[in-house]
């Protein structure tokens, strides 16, 4: 897949086919699931099918939906602070020195940033998407609603549902900052421990819940 979006140079898009490596919106692995189960109690089910309509009201009629998401990382690709290249340029690149990094996959330094350097003036930097198997965190989501039926007449319906996005309060880190900046203009090294490099600073919502009701007649 190339990654031609954001092109380093409008007219040259067989550099961006040849170099530029896989999109980052690439995600190798996407599950998502989908789920409603009604719980089997109350007229009609397999348990406590023969009580009173007052019991019916409060053992039946409860239910279980959600949606639940799990997504690996996203290649990175590594931006330059400072252009050094022409007007017409998209961007610049850092370059990549590293043959076998080691990632440390924490807040302070989600990837090796010492491997990352400031490229000179009027040449585009090597780095592609992903390298040395750069990715960005993983992401997982349970959105789950409960739900509870109450028959009013033969027509006529109450539900009341309780909601909940990301239920279990799972912590999802956003991408971390990806963009080279040089400790000076002698040293192209992006290893500074002030500039953000490599530092996530921010994660998705966490859990949120909102109760409603709905009147079917």
């Amino acid at each position: 897949m190339d990654n031609i979006n954001n092109p380093l140079d409008s007219y040259w898009f067989k550099e961006e086919l040849d170099t530029a490596g896989w999109q980052h919106n690439n995600y190798p692995h996407v599950v998502t699931l989908t789920y409603v189960y009604t719980l089997p109690f109350g007229h009609g089910q397999k348990f406590a099918n023969s009580g009173s309509v007052l019991e019916d009201d409060i053992v039946g009629g409860w239910s279980i939906s959600g949606i639940t998401n799990f997504r690996s990382g996203a290649p990175l690709l590594m931006s330059a602070s400072t252009q050094y290249l022409l007007s017409q340029n998209g961007g610049q690149r850092a370059n990549y020195n590293c043959a076998t990094p080691v990632n440390p996959h924490t807040k302070s330094e989600w990837f090796q940033t010492s491997c990352f350097t400031q490229p000179v003036g009027f040449v585009f930097g090597n780095a592609t998407v992903g390298d040395g198997h750069i990715y960005g965190p993983r992401y997982q989501d349970w959105d789950m609603t409960f739900g509870k039926s109450v028959h009013l007449a033969e027509s006529m319906q109450l539900q009341f549902q309780a909601s909940f996005f990301n239920i279990f309060n799972h912590v999802n880190y956003q991408t971390p900052n990806t963009t080279c900046s040089p400790i000076s203009s002698t040293n192209p090294s992006c290893a500074s421990p002030t500039s953000g490099f490599g530092v996530i600073s921010n994660d998705f919502l966490p859990r949120m819940g909102q109760l409603g009701m709905t009147l079917s007649f």
